[in-house]
């Protein structure tokens, strides 16, 4: 079945490649696309996280350790590194992903019980939650992330998709808007308002919106 016929609408299609390809990985198989391009703007927008540390800490692990693929994932993921982050959750869905997702999602409500501000924990339950199927609770997750991790654009990203996948595209939309607050160049806060423009109907924002993001869609559509 083609992605085209996979995906009802749009911004799902955006929603795979936001979201890191999880829907992409863990349905289908895919091929690698190139390396990353710079799609964000400021550096002033970023994470409270060194998401490079943790980089650094697994970018070396055999393709049995999950969980240190996972982290890779997650760390791409908030840094906008898409292509490689697509590729972690692929080598993932190779895995056995349902009995290890399962476990990630246990030890990461254990981790909250213990601290409600665990931005790791919070992370991979969100990406998890999301791979599973629960919405909601991704959605839950993400909005703690943008609370803690307030200027990393990339979750606000997130954050935006989940909103629109639980039918909530008013509030996408305004979290998109404040995202371009920390980073009026990111393309990928451009691509995803033109297509929430699309589905609100505001066809001349949403060109308006498109053309702001040529680098963004050229990566979207080299991802398989």
């Amino acid at each position: 079945m083609s992605k085209a016929r996979r995906i009802g609408h749009l911004l799902e299609v955006l929603l795979e490649v936001l979201a890191v390809g999880i829907l992409v990985v863990f349905v289908t198989a895919g091929v690698p696309g190139p390396g990353s391009i710079c799609l964000a703007g400021l550096p002033g927008a970023v994470s409270a996280v060194d998401w490079q540390d943790i980089i650094d800490a697994n970018k070396c692990a055999s393709d049995t350790d999950l969980r240190a693929h996972l982290n890779l994932a997650i760390a791409y993921a908030n840094t906008g590194r898409i292509v490689e982050a697509n590729d972690e959750f692929r080598l993932l869905a190779r895995a056995d992903y349902e009995t290890f997702g399962r476990r990630v999602i246990l030890d990461g409500e254990d981790s909250l019980r213990r601290d409600p501000k665990n931005i790791m924990a919070l992370n991979h339950l969100a990406f998890t939650y999301y791979a599973f199927g629960r919405y909601a609770e991704a959605l839950s997750c993400f909005r703690n992330l943008a609370d803690l991790d307030s200027k990393n654009v990339w979750v606000k990203h997130y954050l935006a998709v989940a909103y629109a996948r639980t039918g909530r595209l008013d509030d996408a939309i305004s979290t998109l808007q404040k995202a371009l607050d920390l980073d009026p160049r990111n393309e990928y806060t451009h691509l995803l308002l033109a297509l929430a423009y699309k589905e609100k109907g505001w066809y001349i924002a949403a060109a308006i919106e498109f053309l702001k993001a040529p680098n963004a869609r050229k990566e979207i559509l080299n991802l398989k």
